[in-house]
């Protein structure tokens, strides 16, 4: 009788330290869901090209212009003492070629800033050419700022095959034009857990895709081909601006993350000359013909086998790189590209 009494008295103190440690883990990870909704308070909006406006109090949808940011904290973003980054996050007001114009809640983004896997302060930066991404300072390439998924999902999956996004918070404005967040349910289903993810489907991911793709449509002569998917099972997944408006476009898939494609599509008048070849910059080039279309290409025993491709379309130049094997990729090369061209 005594050995059971002292074995309960062992137990019961370490079952109490377990369930403390329960609690204050999940105070940690989530914040207090009880406030139906809560005025964003911060004290400075950056405007980009180092312009910052100051605020010092609740943020109204006038305060914020199109492709701006700040950080706030949750809950109670009044009280900025004795914060951490599980509590921080980046309120961003989209560009306008994503949908900042609009004067209500869907110009606005609220994403945690903890990074997934480093755990690093991430931050976006208003200025051109960087808007389109939340940068991680640390260890991966970020994120989308339309909607907050991995711009390299193999980087971001945590216990799940879905792509890792950012845990966001759900906004609204009031009648007297408050920015409002409304009460999260932090899982990774619903608003996502702080500093493991948002689990996004694929359907998704495309969806948020074919509105970067019309995005950047308008920039684009209607002779270029730019799929937004792939008949081998890839998907258009990232659209980096690139400089002097040349986007490059990244595709991923679903079932084979590693393999990505990225595509770029370049003005270039050299390219309806019968004698034209791509710059080899000291590599050498192979090429084979199909369609009357002379294909270069050249793979590269780098850290990983990275093929290249180089090809003219309609006097555009288009460049493909990838990890993929020199079978497939040159398969979608004619299949997506010059098979379809000469249809």
């Amino acid at each position: 009788m005594k050995k059971s009494l002292r074995k309960y008295s062992i137990l019961f103190p370490v079952a109490i330290l377990v369930i403390m440690m329960v609690f204050t883990v999940g105070e940690y990870f989530s914040a207090d869901t009880s406030i139906s909704s809560e005025k964003i308070y911060a004290s400075k909006i950056h405007m980009g090209y180092n312009t910052e406006k100051t605020v010092d109090g609740f943020v109204r949808v006038s305060d914020m212009s199109p492709g701006s940011t700040s950080l706030f904290y949750y809950p109670d973003s009044q009280d900025s003492h004795n914060r951490d980054v599980f509590q921080a996050f980046n309120l961003i007001r989209l560009p306008e070629y994503l949908g900042g114009a609009a004067n209500d809640a869907s110009a606005f983004r609220a994403y945690s800033a903890l990074d997934l896997v480093s755990h690093c302060y991430i931050k976006y930066w208003p200025d051109e050419g960087r808007n389109h991404r939340i940068e991680d300072p640390c260890n991966s390439s970020g994120y989308r700022v339309y909607d907050g998924v991995a711009i390299h999902p193999h980087e971001k999956v945590i216990k799940g095959s879905n792509t890792g996004a950012l845990p966001q918070l759900d906004l609204s404005i009031d009648d007297d034009g408050f920015l409002l967040v409304e009460s999260p349910t932090f899982t990774r289903e619903e608003n996502g857990v702080i500093g493991v993810g948002r689990d996004v489907s694929d359907e998704e991911i495309l969806a948020g895709s074919k509105i970067l793709m019309d995005a950047y449509s308008s920039k684009l002569p209607e002779s270029v081909i730019v799929p937004l998917t792939f008949d081998a099972g890839y998907y258009l997944h990232f659209v980096d601006p690139g400089n002097h408006d040349r986007p490059i476009f990244k595709y991923y898939h679903p079932t084979s993350r590693l393999d990505t494609i990225s595509l770029q599509v370049i003005p270039n008048s050299y390219c309806i000359r019968e004698s034209w070849t791509p710059d080899s910059h000291g590599f050498a080039r192979e090429s084979f013909g199909i369609y009357d279309q002379m294909i270069f290409y050249e793979i590269r025993d780098d850290d990983y086998d990275y093929v290249y491709f180089d090809f003219c379309l309609d006097g555009h130049w288009y460049k493909i790189e990838s990890t993929v094997s020199f079978d497939k990729l040159s398969q979608i090369v004619i299949d997506e590209f010059v098979g379809r061209n000469n249809n």
